[in-house]
């Protein structure tokens, strides 16, 4: 167990800066929907909620355990549309950022990375 903990370890260490980068985004715009108002978080559940998803909301990550990571990444990947769907319905109080995220969620080729980074570490 601990062999594929330091394993996955080094793998993570070699990742390309344009994975980095897309895994921080990510974790940014996780952190931005649960952590930053608690109305913009109560907002997402009910609109997860109104569309009866099988999720009603996201999953923080604890930098510690990797199969967290994963299910966090998964989650994230599963509810990309919705969440595409919320920024462009919400009103949020930092627009700039919100258009950030639109993109993000728009660009078919970070969305990949994404899919590639929620396999890598439920592995």
């Amino acid at each position: 167990l601990y062999h594929c903990i330091i394993y996955q370890t080094a793998l993570f260490s070699k990742l390309s800066p344009e994975l980095t980068d897309a895994m921080s985004k990510v974790t940014c715009m996780v952190n931005f929907l649960r952590e930053r108002s608690s109305q913009t978080h109560r907002l997402f559940r009910i609109y997860l909620e109104e569309l009866r998803v099988m999720h009603t909301d996201l999953l923080l990550h604890n930098n510690v355990h990797w199969l967290s990571k994963g299910n966090a990444f998964s989650r994230f990947f599963e509810l990309k549309d919705e969440i595409r769907h919320f920024f462009h319905r919400c009103d949020v109080k930092d627009s700039n950022q919100k258009h950030q995220f639109i993109n993000f969620l728009n660009n078919e080729e970070l969305i990949k990375q994404v899919a590639f980074l929620s396999d890598f570490f439920i592995t």
